[in-house]
């Protein structure tokens, strides 16, 4: 008999959290979690996606490694829905695991977490985004801000991370350009925005709606 449940894989760095995703999905009526992961770097190079329907991925930061993961995943795969729980929300996290490709973002609850994983699955199956709360405010901002900004996308990018409080080398790491190439895009933002330091450059972007 074929079994139509839908597959999940699920990568976590919690091994007592994988443990009890094992035993909540192991007699599942809906979806069966054939394999779990550590790290990325657990996963074999050659792993083929094609029989799975769900990547379930704990995220708190995107580092380049994971970008190229998801990106590669999600092109080779184009059916195969990514989930990240995480519990970090912030701004920037949200965004860059968006522009990456996935499929849905909730909080990693401590308390009934797995009833939360759960329904973000379920909603997955049947066709629908899920979203925590946070979430779904920092993508509805997102969509509200105002674009007559004079800056390029990259700049705008740069200006966001550096909003954060994020130094010229994290967000190179970020951008996966260099700290030269970030200071030479902050040159051109203060020049765009009449400014002469990043602080009146945040303060003119966050007044206008940029960042």
């Amino acid at each position: 008999m074929i079994d139509k449940r839908t597959k999940i894989i699920l990568i976590d760095t919690d091994g007592n959290y994988r443990l009890a995703m094992k035993l909540l999905f192991q007699e599942h009526s809906m979806f069966q979690l054939t394999a779990t992961f550590g790290r990325l770097e657990d996963i074999e190079l050659d792993i083929n996606f094609s029989s799975t329907d769900i990547l379930v991925f704990d995220c708190t930061s995107i580092t380049p490694q994971e970008r190229a993961f998801i990106s590669n995943v999600i092109s080779n795969y184009p059916y195969l829905s990514v989930l990240f729980q995480s519990n970090i929300e912030d701004d920037l996290l949200v965004t860059q695991s968006f522009a990456v490709g996935i499929s849905g973002f909730i909080k990693k609850e401590r308390l009934n977490g797995h009833k939360y994983l759960e329904k973000a699955i379920k909603d997955l199956h049947e066709g629908r985004v899920p979203l925590s709360r946070r979430a779904s405010r920092i993508l509805v901002e997102k969509f509200h801000k105002n674009y007559n900004s004079p800056l390029t996308v990259r700049e705008d990018q740069v200006l966001k991370e550096m909003s954060l409080g994020m130094s010229y080398t994290q967000i190179g790491s970020s951008l996966e350009i260099s700290p030269e190439t970030v200071k030479t895009h902050m040159r051109n933002i203060y020049e765009k925005l009449h400014v002469s330091n990043k602080s009146e450059a945040i303060e003119v972007a966050r007044g206008k709606s940029w960042v």
